[in-house]
């Protein structure tokens, strides 16, 4: 970013219910729709994809495909928070390493699938289990951090927190 970098948040609508492989096509056409009313060469240079647990739970695959679909209604470059945690992981050589989220079990495992698509593995995973959107809402910043440091062992190269909405 730069100094006159513009930043524009949009929400997508979730209503109460987490994300699930069954409420992602939605999800995914509100994305695209609010993406294209509210995002242009003309007005942005980048468009970051913030919704960490979509990545998962479409996979490397349809992750790729959602930034190719934000690419072509916006006419942006296009990052997605699942793909550049993969990167990142990456760069710094990460192989093994600790997660902590405050998914279902399911996503999880989905988070797991995409880094092991990376050639990264999850040697350690903490949970919050968060039931719903409330729930997610509640945790605080402590929380995590307290499961972070629990999380987190010599056997591990890094630790990854999961989830853009988490307070870190």
């Amino acid at each position: 970013l730069t100094a006159g970098s513009r930043i524009t948040r949009i929400g997508i609508p979730r209503y109460t219910g987490l994300l699930t492989r069954e409420t992602m096509p939605a999800y995914r056409d509100a994305a695209l729709t609010l993406a294209g009313q509210h995002f242009s060469p003309a007005t942005h240079d980048l468009l970051a994809y913030g919704c960490t647990a979509a990545g998962f739970i479409a996979g490397p695959a349809g992750d790729a495909e959602l930034a190719r679909e934000l690419g072509r209604v916006t006419g942006l470059p296009v990052v997605t928070t699942a793909r550049a945690m993969v990167l990142g992981l990456q760069r710094i050589g990460a192989k093994d390493i600790a997660v902590v989220t405050p998914y279902q079990d399911a996503v999880n495992l989905q988070l797991q699938d995409f880094l092991a698509d990376g050639g990264i593995r999850v040697t350690r995973l903490a949970t919050l289990r968060a039931a719903d959107l409330a729930a997610l809402c509640a945790i605080r910043a402590p929380e995590v951090e307290a499961l972070a440091r629990e999380t987190m062992g010599p056997d591990c190269d890094a630790l990854f927190i999961g989830c853009s909405q988490l307070p870190t």
